[in-house]
């Protein structure tokens, strides 16, 4: 309130907002406009002040850490073990140091707290599919696409003998594929294990293929 009625100066180290208060029919961002509109019921000029020349800013400023105290401001930041990622979130928005991101993780790596509430990352061995004893009695059904034209392949494999049949269909929907599908499977007959992911039109397809064995 201690600003109406009366002109200030307005100091600045961006030098665009000078022109652009000396000329509002300027077209500037959105959010540039807004802040204008906010001003506009106070009388002041706009001074640069180049920010080479502004003191040290420890609110938006970075603060550089020497090399001999990256290890206490990283315990620091990780003293309430919050993970990897939100410890180097926590340095970027106060601390920088270069190479950040490899020190804080080369740091953290050996934290012994960490290590063990983390569990262990369990990867599966990598296992080979069981050969069916014939052709035809295991295939695999999956679909491409869409390709550049829009349609999708069907794809049908022969897991025994690993022959390919290709079907090109215009959609993925049951009632456009089952007449691709039946043309493959009166040639071969019906397989006794069909295998698709959890896709829920290979899902369909599994389950009508299903029921005319057992029919």
């Amino acid at each position: 309130m201690s600003l109406y009625g009366r002109t200030v100066t307005l100091v600045t180290d961006n030098k665009a907002l000078q022109y652009t208060f000396k000329n509002p029919k300027a077209k500037t961002p959105a959010r540039i406009e807004r802040m204008c509109l906010r001003l506009a019921q106070y009388h002041f000029t706009v001074k640069h002040h180049p920010g080479k020349g502004n003191p040290a800013d420890y609110l938006n400023d970075e603060i550089v850490i020497p090399e001999s105290l990256y290890d206490p401001v990283i315990d620091i930041a990780h003293d309430g073990r919050q993970g990897v990622k939100k410890t180097k979130a926590l340095l970027r928005s106060k601390v920088y140091f270069p190479g950040l991101d490899k020190v804080v993780e080369a740091r953290l790596s050996s934290c012994y707290t960490c290590q063990i509430k983390s569990a262990a990352v369990q990867h599966e061995p990598c296992q080979t599919s069981e050969l069916p004893s014939s052709p035809w009695q295991l295939i695999a059904l999956h679909f491409y696409g869409s390709t550049d034209s829009g349609t999708y392949l069907l794809v049908i494999i022969d897991e025994y003998s690993r022959f390919v049949i290709i079907q090109e269909v215009n959609t993925t929907a049951l009632h456009y594929v089952l007449p691709k599908l039946h043309e493959s499977l009166s040639l071969f007959g019906i397989p006794q294990i069909v295998k698709t992911d959890k896709a829920h039109h290979l899902m369909e397809l599994n389950l009508i293929i299903f029921a005319t064995i057992m029919a």
